[in-house]
């Protein structure tokens, strides 16, 4: 209850479990070696995960601006980036993404 009311301002027990760090899902990926698109077994899967955390699910849900914070390893991702990679596919099986140099910088389109 103490959790709830520090991220949602109020003291309940939630309906649903909302203190996963990996919450609602988390992403796995792999460095494809021999280009098949497929875990195979000369290949495995990253430490690192895309998730969002419950810090920036709770700023979410209550329209409050999202602060990601340190990650020891993983991608933190704000809850509606993570909704609008999913809404075009970009977590399906298979699809490849391309990892940028900091200096780098996302445009939309």
């Amino acid at each position: 209850m103490e959790m709830h009311k520090e991220l949602y301002g109020k003291a309940i027990v939630p309906e649903s479990w909302v203190f996963n760090d990996f919450r609602p899902i988390a992403i796995r990926w792999f460095k494809d070696l021999n280009g098949n698109k497929l875990l195979d077994s000369i290949e495995s899967l990253s430490g690192q995960i895309f998730h969002t955390t419950s810090d920036n699910e709770a700023e979410t849900t209550l329209g409050s601006p999202v602060h990601l914070r340190l990650s020891h390893g993983c991608i933190h991702l704000k809850p509606n980036d993570r909704n609008r990679l999913f809404a075009i596919g970009a977590f399906k099986r298979g699809t490849s993404f391309t990892v940028h140099q900091y200096h780098e910088r996302y445009k939309a389109n």
